[in-house]
């Protein structure tokens, strides 16, 4: 099941990709880079979709 990454400052959007390589939301604005804004868990596996949706999986089992 993937998690969407929603926006921190208006929480109305999902995070996608751009083509600088930063995160922006849609709706607000915002950006975050993924170099100093996003810490990302661990126990997820990160990707982008065919959309540019920024989104976390359930890592598998170790």
């Amino acid at each position: 099941m993937k998690h969407y990454v929603w926006c921190g400052p208006c929480g109305g959007a999902i995070m996608h990709a751009t083509p600088s390589g930063e995160f922006s939301c849609i709706r607000c604005g915002a950006s975050a880079d993924p170099d100093i804004d996003l810490i990302l868990d661990e126990d997820r596996t990160w990707g982008v979709d065919e959309f540019g949706r920024l989104y976390g999986t359930e890592a598998a089992a170790r």
